[in-house]
């Protein structure tokens, strides 16, 4: 049962993965800002990605969600312990893309990997996974944390295997590639996402989210100085963009242009920053996604 464990959680990681370089360490680092008691924002800041990776940390235990690339594993475990943390007990993941779930692997056997229903639904080794329903939270208690971790209503959303958490006592709330800050998002079709469902998903994080909330992404920005977080403010105002880049795509292609004289033609210059590198998805990727969308 516990090998069946390991090639599905790990065939979720291949089948999931983004296509991705080598990492150079030495072009590496980890950025490191504390988020609430006990809890840090890791921002793992390659050559190649800038993963976000949230760390609970006491003399107990530690949780760390979304541990990202194997090779960036050292420093986060030696920098958990200069922060007074114990041994990781708990390692979950928003989503099996490489750069955020590709060291799960180092850390089976020796810890609980703590998954949504969508993420262990073709598992049965309950001593590993808690199994949750998309209408039910999971409560796991963090010394004087509360952390929920809650299956998304539309299985189908950035990928077809998400979850997210929330820190409740800290207001902090991790929600994966459901936010790229100060870009376009990535919706992973093939990896059994959905356009609808993954803006489905968003109303449901929106509804979890109040005014104080500390909202994570995946991936925070390129610019620098960059927050690495977002207030529920700034996220309506995010996603206000993304809809309105959305209706002006879809006028395009209702005035009769084919995808690539959309791509020519282009957004407006409010737009111009989401095309900026480096980014994830340039604006001609975008159009042609919304347009094979619609």
């Amino acid at each position: 049962m516990f090998k069946q464990f390991i090639s599905t959680l790990l065939l979720l990681i291949a089948t999931q993965s983004v296509g991705l370089a080598q990492i150079d360490t030495v072009k590496s680092k980890l950025e490191i800002e504390k988020l609430g008691d006990q809890i840090y924002l890791f921002v793992q800041q390659t050559n190649i990605a800038n993963p976000s990776s949230i760390v609970f940390v006491s003399s107990e235990l530690s949780v760390v969600i979304d541990p990202g690339f194997e090779q960036m594993q050292s420093v986060i475990r030696d920098s958990i312990r200069a922060l007074g943390g114990e041994e990781i007990e708990f390692v979950m993941a928003t989503h099996f893309h490489t750069d955020h779930a590709q060291a799960i692997g180092g850390y089976l056997g020796n810890t609980t990997i703590l998954l949504s229903s969508a993420q262990s639904k073709n598992s049965t080794e309950t001593e590993l996974t808690n199994a949750l329903s998309s209408e039910e939270t999971y409560v796991l208690k963090l010394t004087n944390e509360e952390l929920q971790v809650h299956s998304m209503p539309q299985e189908a959303g950035h990928t077809g295997a998400d979850a997210i958490f929330y820190f409740k006592r800290a207001n902090v709330l991790v929600v994966g590639d459901y936010l790229f800050q100060d870009m376009y998002p990535i919706i992973d079709i093939e990896g059994k996402g959905s356009f609808d469902g993954y803006f489905k998903n968003v109303n449901y994080i929106l509804n979890l989210a109040d005014e104080s909330t500390k909202i994570i992404p995946g991936h925070t920005s390129f610019k620098d100085p960059a927050l690495k977080y977002l207030s529920k403010k700034s996220y309506l105002d995010y996603l206000s963009r993304l809809e309105n880049s959305i209706e002006l795509i879809k006028a395009l292609k209702e005035q009769g242009l084919s995808a690539e004289d959309a791509i020519k033609k282009g957004l407006p210059d409010e737009f111009k920053d989401f095309n900026e590198s480096p980014k994830y998805v340039s604006q001609d990727r975008w159009i042609r996604f919304i347009y094979n969308q619609l």
